[in-house]
C-alpha cells in the first residue's frame, strides 16, 4: 500500500519539479553568463532587479490561477458554450491588465529599486535592465495565458516542451547577445524577451493545431460580466496572497542591498543555487496537496495520511541530500559564477547555514501541503506570509549587526516557526476529528 502511494507521490511529482528546475535555469544561465564574461557590478544589478521583477510574476499567477480554476470546471462540466465564453472574458480581462502592468512597471522602476536601497553605482544598469523586462510584460502576460488554456485542457507537455524550447533559446540568446554583440546587461534582457516571444508564438500555434473547434475562438459577443466577474473573484484573493509574499521578498533583497555590493554579489549567486536544490522540494510537495485532495474527496483519510507520511520521507531524504551536497560542493557552485573569491566565502557561510535546515524546510512544505490538501487555505495562506514576516523582521532588525550571515539565520528560524505552526495546526485537525469521531460512537451506543 504505501509502495502505490509513494509511486503515485513520484509520478505527480516528476513533471512539477522538471518545469521548475527548467524555470530557475533562466536567471540561473544569466547569471552564469554575466559573472563570468561582464563585471561583478552587472551581476549586482541583476540580483537587485530580479525579485522586483517576480513581483510582476507574482500578480500575472496570481490572475492566471483564476482563469485557470473557472475554465477546468466548465471543461470538467464539457460546456462548450461557457467554455468560449470564459476564454473571450479572460483575453479581454489579459489585455487590461497586460495595458496597467506595463505601464506601471516601467513608470515606477526606478523608483521600486531605489525603495530597495540600491547601490548608487548599481541603480543604472539595474533600472535599465528592469525596463525592458516591463516592456516585454505583454509577451509574458501572453504566454502565461496561453500556458493556463492548455493546462486547463489537461496539455501539460506542450507547456513543458516551451520550457525547454524557451531555456535553450535563451542560453543561445545570451551569448549571442552577450559575447558576440557585446551588449552587456542590456543583451541579457534582450535575450529573456526574444527566448519568451518565441515560446509564446509556439503555444499559440499549439492553440491552433489543437483546438479547432470554433466555439473556443475569441468574439467580442462572447464577452460577458458575468465571466469577468468571476473570474476576478477567485484570482483577486490569490493576487493579493501572491503580491505580499512577493513584496516581503523584495524587501529581504533590499535589507541585502543595504549590506554592500560584496554582498549583494554573494547573495545573487548563492540564492541562485539554494532556489535551484530546494526547487524538487517547494515543487515536489504539490503533489502531495493534489494526492490528499483527491484522497479526501473519496473520503479515504487513512490515505491521505498516507500520503503526508511517504512525503515527508521523500522529501527529508532528498533535503538531507543536497544539505550534504552543499557542504561538499557549495563553494565550487559558487566560484561557477566568476565571482570573487570573497564574494565566495561570504556566499556560501550564508548557503551553508541554510542547507543545514533543508529537512526542517522540508517538513514545513510537506505539512502546508497536506493542510492545503484538505482545503485549510486561510490557515495556509496566513502561515505562509506570517513566516516571511518573521525572516524580514528578523533580518531587518539584526543583519545591520551582525552581518550577511543573519540573512540565513532569519531563514532558518522562519522556517522552524512555520514547521511548528504546520505541526500544530495538523495535531490540533487530528484531535478535533478524533473528538468528532468519539461523539458519534457515544451517540450511537446510547441509541
Amino acid at each position: 500500500m504505501e509502495s502505490d502511494i509513494r509511486r503515485t507521490l513520484y509520478q505527480f511529482a516528476k513533471p512539477l519539479i522538471l518545469t521548475g528546475l527548467l524555470q530557475q535555469m533562466y536567471t540561473l544561465v544569466d547569471l552564469l553568463i554575466v559573472g563570468n564574461f561582464m563585471d561583478s557590478d552587472a551581476m549586482a544589478s541583476i540580483g537587485c532587479a530580479i525579485p522586483v521583477n517576480n513581483f510582476l510574476a507574482a500578480i500575472v499567477n496570481g490572475m492566471m490561477l483564476g482563469c485557470a480554476i473557472l475554465l477546468s470546471n466548465y471543461i470538467g462540466k464539457n460546456d462548450e458554450k461557457a467554455i468560449g465564453e470564459i476564454i473571450s472574458s479572460g483575453i479581454v480581462l489579459m489585455i487590461c491588465f497586460m495595458l496597467v502592468l506595463t505601464v506601471t512597471g516601467l513608470s515606477c522602476a526606478k523608483f521600486l529599486l531605489e525603495l530597495l536601497k540600491t547601490e548608487e553605482v548599481l541603480l543604472p544598469m539595474a533600472v535599465r535592465y528592469l525596463r525592458l523586462l516591463f516592456a516585454a510584460t505583454p509577451i509574458v502576460v501572453l504566454y502565461n495565458f496561453e500556458g493556463t488554456i492548455l493546462k486547463a485542457f489537461g496539455d501539460s507537455r506542450s507547456l513543458l516542451h516551451a520550457l525547454v524550447v524557451t531555456t535553450v533559446l535563451n542560453i543561445v540568446f545570451d551569448l549571442l547577445f552577450v559575447l558576440a554583440a557585446q551588449w552587456g546587461i542590456t543583451g541579457v534582457a534582450l535575450a529573456t524577451n526574444a527566448a519568451q516571444s518565441v515560446a509564446a508564438i509556439y503555444l499559440f500555434w499549439k492553440l491552433r493545431r489543437k483546438f479547432q473547434n470554433i466555439s473556443y475562438r475569441f468574439e467580442f459577443q462572447k464577452i460577458r460580466k458575468k465571466w469577468i466577474a468571476a473570474i476576478l473573484k477567485i484570482c483577486v484573493p490569490t493576487m493579493i496572497q501572491y503580491s505580499v509574499t512577493s513584496a516581503i521578498q523584495m524587501l529581504m533583497q533590499g535589507v541585502a542591498n543595504g549590506l554592500g555590493i560584496l554582498v549583494v554579489t554573494a547573495v545573487s549567486a548563492a540564492y541562485r543555487i539554494d532556489t535551484f536544490i530546494i526547487v524538487p522540494i517547494r515543487n515536489g510537495v504539490q503533489a502531495v496537496v493534489v494526492f490528499v485532495s483527491n484522497k479526501v474527496g473519496a473520503g479515504k483519510r487513512e490515505d491521505a495520511q498516507l500520503g503526508l507520511k511517504e512525503g515527508c520521507k521523500i522529501f527529508a531524504v532528498y533535503a538531507a541530500l543536497a544539505s550534504l551536497l552543499m557542504v561538499v560542493l557549495g563553494k565550487r557552485a559558487l566560484r561557477i559564477f566568476g565571482i570573487s573569491e570573497d564574494a565566495v566565502l561570504v556566499g556560501y557561510n550564508i548557503l551553508i547555514r541554510s542547507a543545514l535546515f533543508y529537512v526542517v524546510m522540508a517538513g514545513y512544505e510537506t505539512l502546508l501541503a497536506y493542510l492545503q490538501g484538505y482545503g485549510d487555505m486561510i490557515f495556509c495562506s496566513c502561515c505562509s506570509i506570517g513566516v516571511l514576516l518573521v525572516r524580514y523582521i528578523l533580518a531587518c532588525r539584526f543583519a545591520p549587526v551582525i552581518g550577511s550571515n543573519m540573512l540565513s539565520y532569519a531563514e532558518t528560524t522562519a522556517w522552524v516557526v512555520g514547521a511548528l505552526l504546520c505541526a500544530l495546526r495538523y495535531f490540533a485537525r487530528n484531535k478535533r476529528k478524533t473528538e468528532r469521531e468519539r461523539e458519534k460512537v457515544w451517540i450511537w451506543k446510547k441509541k
